[in-house]
């Protein structure tokens, strides 16, 4: 019988709890104590943090929940209330009472056991730090904005994007991000909340630096702080061209531009003819316009023969032409 932790604001089980008893769990009920876990949480399979719980300023309570396992919070429409709030890495919605058994079930059958951290990383390579290992299915939120960091992020594995959102929900990716990338130093570096959301693409694997280790590194290591300092440097200039990008260029070059950055951020050696499988809409937040203008385009493109599409598979068929026209 899987056993499930399950944090809620009083001592009562809820429905929700109920619920879990009568799918099959074993469920320990555990009242929210400020920052204060009575239990071992490495005995449970999962933690289910309860939606209404506030966590604001309980950064205690989030530390011993990170990297446990997989937390689920329950109910997603309540989480407005906690954009400013600090939760812990890797949580996953579950957005009805009725699918939080399944969706349990489901990400505990699927969920791998925590591998060994690789003897030779080149997160900090040569220095004496703790390191924490996350991974990430496909559309997993790693961090979201207005969050508090916990962990300086490097990635292992996989690919990543880097958005912001307005008040209507219309998505930006200003970075895409693979292995060796680091994300989310500058909130740490400001000890501010994260200021943009980053989202997993692929499956993909992520080392962590405990920031209390990173604050230490970044006072008595003149190395790393040089290194964070060009990276922040490095990202200014970026998001200064990506903003005159938006302005001046047209949909047709920004296009190209798009495609080209998938193909120097993401072509492996191995492959003669770059392929890659990404959604009209995640391409078109890249883009910064709407999906039904970029499909237009890249039917342009197509007809063009610059691209092919197979299967939701976009295929550079003549990179020299599209980096002419992202350049001209």
């Amino acid at each position: 019988m899987k056993q499930l932790l399950f944090i809620q604001p009083n001592e009562l089980p809820g429905i929700a709890a109920k619920k879990l008893k009568q799918a099959g769990f074993s469920v320990t009920v555990q009242p929210f104590q400020q920052d204060y876990l009575p239990h071992d949480i490495s005995t449970f399979d999962l933690v289910v943090l309860d939606s209404l719980l506030q966590v604001h300023g309980h950064e205690e309570l989030v530390r011993q929940l990170d990297g446990h396992s997989l937390v689920v919070v329950y109910n997603p429409s309540k989480l407005p209330t906690l954009s400013t709030a600090h939760l812990p890495t890797g949580w996953i919605e579950v957005s009805s009472l009725r699918k939080l058994p399944g969706a349990i079930k489901s990400q505990i059958k699927n969920s791998r056991k925590m591998p060994a951290m690789p003897e030779i990383s080149s997160l900090l390579p040569g220095l004496s730090v703790t390191r924490k290992f996350y991974q990430y299915k496909k559309k997993q939120v790693i961090y979201a904005e207005g969050h508090h960091p916990c962990n300086l992020l490097y990635i292992e594995k996989g690919k990543v994007k880097v958005f912001k959102k307005n008040n209507e929900g219309k998505e930006l990716t200003i970075a895409l991000l693979t292995r060796g990338d680091y994300l989310g130093y500058a909130a740490l570096l400001e000890e501010s909340v994260y200021k943009d959301s980053a989202q997993a693409m692929e499956d993909t694997e992520i080392t962590g630096v405990p920031r209390e280790e990173f604050e230490v590194l970044m006072n008595t290591d003149k190395s790393v702080a040089k290194k964070f300092i060009r990276l922040l440097a490095s990202n200014v200039s970026e998001q200064e061209s990506q903003l005159l990008k938006l302005a001046y260029n047209s949909l047709r070059k920004r296009v190209a531009e798009a495609l080209m950055n998938l193909v120097q951020k993401y072509k492996t050696e191995v492959q003669a003819q770059f392929s890659i499988h990404i959604s009209r809409e995640e391409l078109a937040n890249m883009v910064g316009t709407a999906t039904e203008s970029l499909i237009r385009t890249l039917s342009d493109f197509k007809h063009e023969k610059l691209i092919q599409i197979k299967a939701g598979n976009i295929i550079i068929a003549d990179g020299k032409k599209l980096r002419q026209i992202a350049e001209c």
